[in-house]
């Protein structure tokens, strides 16, 4: 997960955000240590816990299991040991049936994501299942082609409905953001997976996998929209007084996406990486990591947030623009530590436990900040940067270089999401009160 668009913007937005150059990121290395070697870090690095979801209500342990249940429906339709005359088919159906089996009754560690990621999980192993039964069903000489372009047609037509009447009801034009972003990344999924590549073959005995795979994408389709409808369902009934917010937060991605695209002069000629713009060599140092990173991710918020308005997706672009403006703030305090010096030195031993405690609490000072979820949803680059950092020394044993760099990256998005929430809520709210 990345970050995204920035802040200093606010300043040329009339806001003003606080410059993050002067801040302990920007530091020098301290060059008097010997170089890291981090597995000697490992159990010994701050951590941020992954906080409460920011999804505004409970998601119903119901949609799990519509996707397991039709999953396991799904591999019972293939025998364990299939009788194809293709041997090589046969021990690859054997091979994929046992994975998806595996995959399915695996539950993993929960405590280490929300519940909406894990739906992402079950929709997976729902279309990995569709995928091994139409594959043998191929094997077999059935032709799904007629039944899946009706089923793509009638998803279709059904997501078109729903996307119609969508109209982001919720209390507050926060809350609507907040609760369908989400259904918003459904519909997206729902979406592109409605056109499988490749496409269903026309002769799918002779391609019985890229048959099944083709089937598998559009199961995928369907889960996404069954989930994006029912999500919805559940939080209008559950939600205080529930009125439409469209027009206040189709406003308010607007000015949030004029707002990014006339702030990035401010890093004009630092958005297309090539360190030769600061006329210093920085290989091998957590300044060009941190370079590289923050230009790419400010590039790729600014154009995600374009395309989210275009595509009317606004509590998407609300958000992206709000990491956006995170990852202009980033870019510009990483540019200047590079012309101040900083990320330069060798990192050692002290330097990278400093890193990993100053991320843990920025990321931590940003949760805390108001409104809660709003916040946990922007600040979600650093967060997950952090803890993937921190995963990563026991697991590989990372290039201190690299990890450093890491650390140092989710500590100046984290320290930018305060005042990146305020000005989102301020841009939410002109949009309330414009109508």
């Amino acid at each position: 997960m990345t970050g995204s668009t920035r802040r200093d913007l606010l300043a040329a937005c009339g806001a003003g955000l606080a410059g993050l150059a002067g801040c302990s990121g920007l530091s020098p290395f301290d060059d008097g240590e010997e170089r890291v070697d981090t597995g000697r870090l490992a159990g010994d690095l701050a951590t941020v816990a992954l906080p409460a979801s920011p999804y505004p209500i409970s998601v119903p342990a119901s949609l799990a299991d519509r996707h397991r249940e039709r999953a396991r429906e799904l591999l019972d339709g293939v025998p364990d040991s299939p009788s194809i005359p293709n041997a090589a088919v046969a021990r690859k159906l054997r091979a994929e049936r046992d994975r998806a089996a595996t995959s399915l009754e695996s539950d993993g560690d929960e405590r280490e994501s929300w519940p909406l990621d894990r739906l992402d999980g079950d929709r997976y192993d729902r279309s990995e299942a569709a995928s091994v039964r139409s594959a043998y069903r191929a094997a077999v000489g059935e032709d799904d082609g007629d039944r899946l372009r009706e089923y793509r047609q009638t998803i279709a037509a059904s997501r078109g409905a729903f996307e119609g009447d969508l109209a982001y009801r919720a209390s507050d034009p926060v809350a609507a953001v907040l609760a369908h972003e989400p259904v918003e990344e459904l519909l997206a999924e729902c979406r592109d997976a409605l056109q499988p590549t490749p496409p269903y073959p026309d002769d799918p005995r002779a391609e019985p996998f890229r048959a099944g795979e083709a089937v598998g994408t559009v199961e995928r389709s369907a889960a996404a929209l069954g989930d994006a409808r029912r999500l919805r369902e559940r939080y209008l009934r559950e939600a205080a007084d529930p009125r439409p917010q469209w027009d206040r937060v189709a406003v308010a991605a607007e000015s949030l996406e004029r707002a990014l695209r006339f702030s990035q002069d401010r890093v004009e000629g630092y958005q297309d990486p090539g360190t030769d713009v600061f006329e210093r060599d920085l290989d091998g140092t957590a300044a060009r990591s941190l370079y590289f990173d923050a230009a790419h991710d400010l590039r790729t918020r600014i154009e995600g947030t374009k395309a989210a308005v275009d595509d009317a997706d606004f509590a998407t672009a609300v958000l992206d623009a709000g990491r956006g403006l995170a990852a202009l703030e980033v870019l510009t305090a990483v540019v200047t530590g590079i012309r101040e010096g900083a990320y330069q030195g060798d990192p050692s031993l002290s330097t990278v436990r400093t890193g990993a405690e100053a991320s843990a609490a920025a990321i931590e000072s940003a949760l805390d900040t108001e409104p809660r979820g709003l916040a946990v949803r922007l600040c979600e680059p650093a967060l997950f940067t952090h803890r993937y950092a921190v995963r990563s020394v026991a697991r590989y044993e990372p290039d201190a270089v690299d990890l450093l760099a890491e650390f140092r990256r989710a500590e100046l998005f984290a320290s930018a999401v305060p005042e990146a929430t305020a000005f989102v809520v301020e841009r939410l709210r002109d949009g309330e009160t414009a109508q």
